[in-house]
Parts: C-alpha cells; sequence; structure tokens
C-alpha cells in the first residue's frame, strides 16, 4: 500500500467547483500525493445518462489535478449502493491506495463510520429491514434513526464494504458546500438541461417500452414494469417509471434495472483507463487490473452502452468506439 496514493470516488456529472474544492484539499493535506479516481462511466448511479461525455468528463478532472481515472463498469454502477461502492473501493484498493476522500452533506467521518460498524453487528437485521421496506436508505434509517441523504449513504457503504473485505483503507469526508460558488450537480445539471439539449432516457421511449412489452423475462421486476405498461397503455419513458414507482421500486431503481435490461449488460471486470498524467502511469505498471485504454472486445458491457448511446447521439457508433484515454504529460 502507499503511503501517497490516494482515491476518490465520484460521478463527475458535470465536473464544478466541488470537485475542484475536493482536489485541492487533498493536495493540502497530501503533498506530492497521486490521486487516483474511480468514477461512473455514460450512464451514472441514479439511473441516468451522465449530462456529459465520459471522456470529456475525466478530461476536466485530470487538467484540475487528478493523476488516473478508472471507470466503474456500467453493470456496478446500475445497481444499488452497496454494490456500487464495493466495485469502486475494489478498483482503488488493487491501485494501491492507503486513503479515500469522498464529499458528503451533514455526516462527519466519525458518524459515517459509527454507522458502518453498526451494520457489520447488526447485518442481519438489515436484510431483514430491507425486505419490509425494499429500499436499504428506509432500512438504514430505521435501523439507525437517522436521517440519512444520498452522500451520506454512499460514504457509509464505501466504509461499510471496506471493512466487510477487511481493507486496510483510511477514508476522509469533505463536506458539501451549496452556494453561488459552490453550485450543486443536481442545479447544474438543469441548467445545462435548458441551454442545450442533451440526452436523455426519454429520447428511447419507443426502444425501451417495446422492447418491455414483447419481452419473455422471468424477472419479477421486468414481469411487474411490463404488466403496467400493457395495462396502462404507456407511450413514454417517464410516464412508465411514474407509473410503475412504488415503496417496493423506486425511480432509481426502476431506471437501473430497465437500462440494465435493455442495454443488456452483466458483470464485468474489464476496465478501461479514461484519464491519465505522467504520475498515474506510474501507477498503471505496478497493478495487476485488466485494464485498456479504449474500447474494445475485451470491455464488450461498454461497447453495449456506446451502441445504446449512438442510436440518439450525434456521433456515430464509430466515434464513440474512436475514443480514448486522456493522457496529460
Amino acid at each position: 500500500m502507499s503511503e501517497n496514493n490516494i482515491g476518490i470516488i465520484a460521478e463527475f456529472n458535470p465536473f464544478h467547483n466541488g470537485h475542484n474544492k475536493l482536489i485541492k484539499e487533498i493536495k493540502l493535506k497530501n503533498k506530492n500525493a497521486t490521486i487516483i479516481c474511480a468514477m461512473s462511466g455514460n450512464f451514472v448511479q441514479r439511473g441516468e445518462i451522465a449530462i456529459n461525455d465520459k471522456w470529456n468528463r475525466a478530461k476536466d478532472a485530470i487538467n484540475a489535478g487528478v493523476d488516473l481515472i478508472i471507470e466503474i463498469p456500467p453493470y456496478f454502477v446500475l445497481n444499488n449502493a452497496n454494490i456500487f461502492a464495493k466495485k469502486a473501493v475494489q478498483i482503488l484498493n488493487s491501485l494501491d491506495v492507503s486513503e479515500i476522500y469522498f464529499g458528503s452533506e451533514t455526516m462527519e467521518i466519525n458518524e459515517i463510520e459509527k454507522i458502518a460498524n453498526l451494520l457489520i453487528t447488526k447485518n442481519d437485521e438489515l436484510e431483514k429491514l430491507k425486505k419490509i421496506f425494499h429500499s436499504l436508505p428506509k432500512a438504514l434509517e430505521n435501523l439507525t434513526k437517522t436521517k440519512i441523504k444520498s452522500n451520506d449513504l454512499l460514504g457509509i457503504c464505501y466504509v461499510l464494504e471496506a471493512k466487510k473485505l477487511n481493507l486496510n483503507i483510511k477514508f476522509n469526508r469533505i463536506k458539501r458546500i451549496f452556494n453561488d460558488e459552490f453550485t450543486s450537480a443536481s442545479l447544474l445539471r438543469e441548467k445545462m438541461k435548458k441551454e442545450a439539449k442533451y440526452l436523455d432516457l426519454e429520447d428511447y421511449s419507443d426502444l425501451i417500452i417495446g422492447k418491455i412489452i414483447t419481452s419473455s423475462s422471468n424477472s419479477d421486476i421486468i414481469k411487474y414494469i411490463k404488466k403496467n405498461a400493457i395495462k396502462k397503455s404507456i407511450k413514454s419513458f417517464n410516464e412508465l417509471i411514474d407509473e410503475t414507482a412504488n415503496n417496493a421500486y423506486t425511480k432509481s431503481n426502476l431506471r437501473r434495472e430497465l437500462i440494465k435490461f435493455v442495454v443488456e449488460i452483466n458483470p464485468s471486470d474489464q476496465y478501461i483507463v479514461l484519464g491519465c498524467a505522467e504520475k498515474g502511469k506510474n501507477v498503471l505498471k505496478s497493478t495487476n487490473l485488466k485494464y485498456s485504454f479504449r474500447h474494445n472486445q475485451s470491455n464488450i458491457e461498454n461497447l453495449k452502452v456506446e451502441s445504446f448511446l449512438s442510436i440518439k447521439r450525434k456521433e456515430s457508433l464509430s466515434q464513440l468506439l474512436s475514443k480514448s484515454t486522456f493522457i496529460k504529460d
């Protein structure tokens, strides 16, 4: 384990001043640090298409001081917080990080670690609550009697999954600030969507609904969605989500499951390097991670994602597949 390798788990959707602040704080606290990021690709954990192409987001982060960016494979991004967190932590551990930094809204790191420790001892109880509430956040809030916000939840999951894997990684939390200088990513996305046309799952309504209603899948969630889509004669993706979301299936959960089903995404341990600076090259030389600098037949799940996006993107499939790692000398 290298004391100088510091990890970040992020989506940079889009990259903004808050991310710049996080990187600067890491550099202030860790002189000569090599900053390594595990980042979501062209789909994000909320079950949406990223507002900016993954290669451009990686370039912004590298220019801001990150040294290496590895894409979290799409299957793990399009899953619940625990599975997303576990894969992200495993990637960073494979790249020899000693610490992982993340941003969160309200909880201090000692509170986050306290809840993670509680979940280790009460895992069986948590699993029972998840079956009752059909939601990890609701189960957690019931167990801990604490209101938990989205990025606090991810922080808890990062710490929890590292403990389950018995990893010797230290976690640090940077408080997220929301003001005129540090606008939230969600507000920036809304502003960007108003100013220009960005790809949205609504653009794929015909394709998604057509595949759902002709499906013979045995998946309970897909059968449930199909039944509602046919019964209510649903024509729009957003209407499909609104009409089928309930206590058992949240909107984010439905979006993630629909993407995985329609794009036919499966687990994969093939990784793509999205961005790399000089220090990042040295890290890659010493890793056993199976990585490439562009799309190829070994990362078939990413080829499926790019094929899906090319249906509606202005760029052709060949243009999307020709993109490769941003390397900063």
